[in-house]
Formats: structure tokens, C-alpha cells, sequence
């Protein structure tokens, strides 16, 4: 089975621009005590875990383990989901969060108005830059292999892929001029060069997880 990237989700932080003054530039400003109780991750969400498994795949999971237990030293306050912590940093409850960058766009349509936060950038090619994509594939053994074919080239056609961008506010891979209004092009986020096919095996992210008692 072969695969192709469909949008682009991009990594980033959210917080509150009336109680950050100082944005972290790397995941290891995290680690910083300023921190303590004060961030919000997801480590029950695929995203978090794919960032994870990025960071074994870097690292080493050794390295990633005393990254993890640095982050439970200040206390980060779990959510199930993204849209949940941009919420809790639109409420007050929290001052930072780790998601994917259109959750701020979704919350806002969805409460019909502008949220008391926003997003950024960690420096560029750190791992929290991580791009993860939505992807499809047509299987070996497709009964319709002919018909899943044109599925893919609709989801890849231009029309569609300006759709995606406009209605979900992530990123093209197709056509790297479909920028998600008020946010920078992709080629400008200057993600880390990940290999994503290395990030489907979450066995060994979750009981990394599970040992520094995040799941």
C-alpha cells in the first residue's frame, strides 16, 4: 500500500496574549519552572503522540523520556483534545497549550466570535514545528481500485484542495500557494524534516507515555 498527504496540520502553541509576555522558542523553553501549571497538553490525542513518536525518532528514547519527565515537573494540565485546551486558554484556566494550529480558527467559528488567544511558531526547524498530514492510500487488495483512484485525484484536484483550505483552515500539500488565511506558508514554518512514514507505530510512544504517567 502506497499513500499520498491530502492537508497539512501544523504544530504550534496557543496562549493568552494578556498573560504571556515572553513566547517559548523551543519544547525546551517548556521545561523552564515559569511553566509550572500553567500549560496544557493532549496525551491521549493522535496529534500529541505523533509529536512524541517525532521526538523518539530524533532523540532517542532515553533523551525523550527526561523531556517528558521535565514536563510533568511543572505540572501540565491534561485535556482530551485540542479545541478543548484553545478553549481553556480563551477562558482563562490556562496560559499555554500544545495543538494543531487550526483549532483556533475552529473554536472561533464555532463560538462566533475572536478569541482571547493566539498562535505561534516555535524557532524554526524545532520539533514542535512538526507538520503531520492527513493522508489516503489506495490498499493492494482494493476491490475498486479504479474508483478509489479517482477519489484520490478529487481530493488532489485544485477545487477541492482550495475547499479544504477555506473550510478547514489547514494547509495544502498539494499546492503550496493554498495558505490558511492570517497564517504563514507553509515553506515558511520551517518544520523538521521528519520522515512521517516512522511515525505510525505509536506502541513504543505509549508506553513511553504510560511510564512517565501521562496516559
Amino acid at each position: 500500500q502506497d499513500w499520498i498527504g491530502i492537508t497539512g496540520r501544523a504544530r504550534v502553541f496557543v496562549y493568552s496574549p494578556e498573560r504571556v509576555d515572553a513566547l517559548p522558542k523551543s519544547i525546551e523553553d517548556l521545561l523552564d519552572s515559569q511553566w509550572k501549571g500553567r500549560l496544557a497538553i493532549a496525551p491521549t490525542n493522535a496529534s500529541f503522540q505523533a509529536f512524541i513518536t517525532a521526538l523518539i525518532q530524533s532523540r532517542g528514547e532515553a533523551a525523550t523520556e527526561q523531556w517528558l519527565t521535565g514536563l510533568m515537573k511543572n505540572e501540565p494540565k491534561f485535556y482530551e483534545k485540542n479545541a478543548q485546551i484553545v478553549e481553556a486558554v480563551d477562558a482563562g484556566e490556562i496560559d499555554l497549550g500544545l495543538v494543531n494550529h487550526y483549532y483556533l480558527w475552529e473554536v472561533a467559528q464555532e463560538l462566533g466570535r475572536e478569541l482571547k488567544a493566539a498562535i505561534d511558531f516555535f524557532q524554526p526547524g524545532d520539533l514542535g514545528n512538526l507538520v503531520n498530514v492527513s493522508g489516503a492510500g489506495i490498499f493492494n487488495t482494493a476491490k475498486n481500485s479504479e474508483g478509489a483512484q479517482k477519489l484520490l485525484e478529487y481530493l488532489l484536484s485544485e477545487k477541492t484542495q482550495a475547499k479544504f483550505v477555506s473550510e478547514t483552515h489547514e494547509y495544502s500539500i498539494v499546492n503550496p500557494t493554498l495558505t490558511p488565511a492570517d497564517l504563514p506558508a507553509l515553506s515558511a514554518i520551517k518544520s523538521p524534516a521528519v520522515d512521517l512514514s516512522t511515525l505510525a507505530d505509536l506502541k513504543r510512544t505509549q508506553d513511553l507515555l504510560i511510564r512517565v504517567g501521562l496516559l
